[in-house]
């Protein structure tokens, strides 16, 4: 019964943020040295999200490999 009300609460979160999503998108703009990329705001975002735990595990990975030869 837990999981499934749990996973009702995780789809109305889901949709309550597509409508806000979907109602103000938001803008992002980088520019570098007259490159610039432009994105919606959310995209932005959930790059940033994809990077982060990219490089975190990155990171885990390494330390956990110098542990080793020890």
């Amino acid at each position: 019964m837990r999981k499934l009300l749990l996973l009702l609460l995780v789809l109305l979160l889901s949709v309550w943020l597509g409508l806000q999503i979907a109602a103000d998108p938001g803008y992002a703009l980088f520019t570098y040295r007259g490159w610039s990329i432009e994105m919606p705001l959310w995209l932005a975002f959930a790059a940033d999200l994809i990077l982060f735990f990219i490089l975190y595990s990155l990171i885990r990975l390494i330390i956990g490999i110098r542990r080793l030869s020890r």
